[in-house]
């Protein structure tokens, strides 16, 4: 069996972190209805998240991305893909 290292935190292989965290707050806090309390917030956010499970043609994309990021990875010998 060949076992892989994997990094324990690598944000720039991580879909959530790459692209799902931002895109979330865009959603939330750029719509003319912001929200003021924490139960706002909170449906605010499976909103945006309903929507995002729903979009197919975003969830094709965001794994397109990961797929390069991550043969960007090994060709760079296992470095940051978003350093030069």
């Amino acid at each position: 069996m060949i076992s892989e290292v994997w990094p324990p935190r690598s944000p720039d292989l991580t879909p959530l972190d790459f692209w799902v965290w931002s895109h979330l707050k865009q959603q939330i806090f750029t719509q003319d209805f912001r929200p003021r309390t924490i139960d706002e917030l909170k449906d605010a956010i499976r909103r945006a998240v309903a929507e995002l499970n729903e979009d197919e043609e975003v969830r094709v994309r965001v794994f397109g991305e990961f797929r390069r990021r991550l043969e960007k990875c090994v060709r760079r010998g296992g470095q940051s893909v978003e350093r030069r």
